[in-house]
């Protein structure tokens, strides 16, 4: 589908929205995009994400599923979904999307952290602690580098 110039408006308008901290306008500007343009990739994506920010995991996990639905080879979009899943109690489907979204883009910082996330929460902390040093090979930013190394503080002060 071809996306028209006032969608990419919408788009831009809802980034800027969500930019400004205005998590429920932004989702509702997002959700009034999908309901123009069902399968745009960002709209799609971007609502999925702001559900999870707003702990509305359960809304969140159909905008997700339908990405990677139409998007099966989106990082992003297989990352989202796993993080829904996880949210929703399904942690080994979790895990497997996961990794599944490193498989699609094995410079996916975001995925490498987030894995080993769902594996540290579901008390694995060993095979996290693996996953974490597997992404700490990519980090190129020092955002990247704070929050890793937030996570290896936290595996040290539980003793993993």
């Amino acid at each position: 589908m071809t996306q028209t110039k006032k969608n990419k408006d919408s788009i831009n308008e809802a980034y800027k929205v969500f930019q400004s901290g205005d998590l429920k306008k932004a989702l509702s500007l997002y959700l009034s995009i999908l309901d123009a343009e069902p399968d745009n990739l960002h709209a799609l994506n971007m609502t999925g994400f702001i559900f999870y920010m707003l702990g509305a995991y359960s809304e969140g996990l159909p905008i997700a599923k339908r990405a990677v639905a139409l998007y099966p080879d989106n990082a992003y979009a297989n990352k989202a979904l796993a993080m829904h899943l996880f949210k929703n109690g399904e942690v080994e489907d979790a895990v497997t999307i996961m990794k599944k979204a490193i498989s699609i883009d094995k410079n996916f910082i975001d995925a490498y952290h987030d894995l080993a996330y769902i594996l540290y929460e579901s008390g694995d902390s060993e095979n996290a602690l693996d996953c974490l040093k597997e992404g700490y090979k990519l980090i190129k930013s020092d955002f990247h580098k704070a929050m890793f190394d937030r996570f290896l503080s936290k595996l040290d002060a539980a003793g993993k």
